[in-house]
């Protein structure tokens, strides 16, 4: 019991730490002739190292006798391990063998997060309540970053150095001043905002009428972090999750409270001088950040076509150029911004169907598992659907749920604790 309890205590310490930066260079890929790429490069993070700690006190746990638990396999369970086979038999078609090779390796390491939630080592609950632990201290950062329009100094947990004259810094222009996006620990402003929105989606997951009182301010902080991020695809994904979600008849709140935070949120928004600012956001479409996707895309469609079978896990930026009609700027060797089609390209046919297959086998969990279920039960499921919306909307506009480690962490916990709550459901059914 002692291996199972520091188990569930490291796997607590994980679910905090992930979004920290705290990381080495452990492999660079010579493509670049000396020029360095974060997306040709592997880095080993703190919490990685965190996480296979809770592997070995489990399994530990597993070698003095203790039980796993009792499954029963379910389509999404195939589609996990089909995936990640998929990334291991791309390599074979990798340019760098040793850097698509060192990526799998990434991903045996989201298997583990997969199988340790819904092992059900932790409650759903803690899980949930870990993960806004952190989304809190990561909130914390961003106001003051946003607030001092810089870094804070906390370099010693990862943070970027973020400062408005920096180009590489994401900014918005507004009325020709430059305002830095809100970063928290992550390696991008995007990556942040996209860290909240599913934050935000699973916060509603213990949200009642009885309580919704009390969820208003974190509620209310969690979208104040998602606007500062500036990430439209966020902003986005956060509209599509609460349109899906009141939508649905059997949900019912009390619009007093729903008012109440509103009216807080406006207020917010108005003393911040956000109402501006966020206008500016949406209707911006000038700049290089569309012109550069569409290459992108370009690109991606003349890589497939070559490639069908794959050019290797992590290897699009490094094959890039040779179907590029001009020379690329260093900043521009970036995965194309849509999951689906990097997989596609990087994974070939068989990976790019078997992602889509992974959100299609999620969708299926939760449409099963509202069977014979009374209208109020239902609405945890629903919850559930608008958080598997939230991570197709932020896939399709960008590429961080496959390409970098805090992004590729909560698409698995997603993945892992629908599978817990299924788990769970089955039980209860077998039960009766």
């Amino acid at each position: 019991m002692k291996a199972l309890k520091l188990s569930g205590i490291l796997l607590r310490v994980f679910l905090v730490t992930f979004g920290f930066q705290i990381q080495t260079l452990i492999f660079k890929s010579e493509v670049f002739s000396g020029q360095f790429s974060m997306f040709n490069s592997v880095f080993l993070n703190l919490s990685e190292v965190v996480l296979w700690c809770a592997l070995g006190a489990y399994a530990w746990h597993l070698i003095a006798g203790g039980k796993i638990r009792s499954r029963i396999l379910n389509v999404q369970n195939f589609a996990v391990l089909l995936y990640l086979a998929a990334g291991v038999l791309s390599v074979f078609f990798a340019s760098d063998k040793v850097l698509a090779l060192l990526l799998v390796w990434k991903g045996l390491e989201l298997l583990i997060i997969y199988f340790l939630l819904a092992e059900g080592i932790l409650e759903k609950k803690e899980i949930i309540k870990y993960l806004m632990i952190g989304g809190a201290v990561q909130l914390l950062i961003g106001f003051g970053q946003y607030v001092r329009q810089g870094s804070l100094g906390l370099t010693f947990l990862g943070e970027s150095d973020l400062n408005a004259s920096m180009m590489n810094v994401a900014k918005i222009n507004l009325g020709g001043e430059k305002l830095v996006r809100a970063y928290g620990t992550f390696p991008h402003a995007n990556v942040f905002g996209g860290f909240l929105v599913i934050l935000f989606g699973l916060y509603f997951l213990d949200i009642r009428k009885e309580n919704l009182y009390q969820k208003i301010p974190f509620i209310v902080a969690l979208c104040v972090g998602i606007l500062i991020s500036f990430s439209r695809a966020a902003w986005l994904a956060g509209f599509a999750f609460l349109i899906l979600l009141f939508s649905q008849h059997s949900v019912k709140l009390n619009w007093k409270y729903i008012i109440l935070g509103a009216v807080v949120l406006i207020f917010v928004l108005v003393f911040l001088n956000f109402v501006t600012i966020i206008w500016s956001r949406i209707t911006d479409f000038s700049g290089d950040t569309y012109t550069e996707r569409i290459l992108f895309a370009d690109m991606a469609q003349k890589i497939f076509w070559l490639h069908p079978l794959g050019v290797g896990y992590g290897n699009f930026a490094s094959v890039m150029g040779f179907v590029s009609s001009a020379p690329l700027q260093p900043w521009l060797f970036q995965p194309v911004h849509n999951i689906f089609i990097l997989a596609f390209v990087e994974q070939g046919i068989i990976g790019g169907l078997l992602l889509i297959g992974l959100f299609v086998s999620s969708f299926r969990l939760c449409q099963s598992a509202m069977k014979r279920l009374l209208k109020m039960e239902k609405y945890q499921w629903k919850v559930w659907i608008g958080c598997l919306f939230i991570l197709v909307i932020l896939g399709m506009f960008d590429h961080y749920l496959y390409t970098i480690w805090p992004g590729q962490v909560m698409l698995f916990v997603v993945f892992g604790l629908i599978n817990l709550s299924w788990q769970e459901r089955k039980e209860l059914d077998l039960l009766k």
